[in-house]
């Protein structure tokens, strides 16, 4: 039986077949956005659509370099807020996890704003 043996052209062809095979998913990957956003601008107007949505990625982005369970204590906390039956769905300032909140909802409106 005969070993293989990897030579400099061997490896050189590896890299093209990887290369050949990955390329297309790679590419398409890079070109599809992450997100799409369409709406209707003699409805809306433009500079609070794009708060909204600054804001709302900014939350996603904050989940997203956080532990894995922050979102879920954040959803958590809100939850909690809801089932006392607040009004204002941040609460009061005095729940468990109002820190928790005020961060999220400072860092969603920083980046909303700006």
């Amino acid at each position: 039986m005969l070993a293989h043996v990897a030579t400099p052209q061997n490896l050189v062809e590896a890299i093209l077949i990887y290369t050949a095979v990955s390329l297309p998913s790679v590419l398409a990957q890079s070109l599809v956005p992450d997100v799409l956003v369409s709406f209707n601008p003699n409805r809306f107007k433009t500079n609070r659509v794009m708060e909204v949505i600054y804001r709302k990625i900014a939350h996603a982005s904050h989940f997203a370099q956080n532990r894995c369970g922050f979102a879920l204590e954040v959803c958590a906390a809100y939850a909690d807020v809801a089932a006392r039956g607040n009004p204002d769905p941040y609460g009061n300032g005095t729940e468990r996890r109002a820190g928790l909140m005020a961060l999220t909802e400072a860092w969603g409106e920083y980046v909303g704003a700006t």
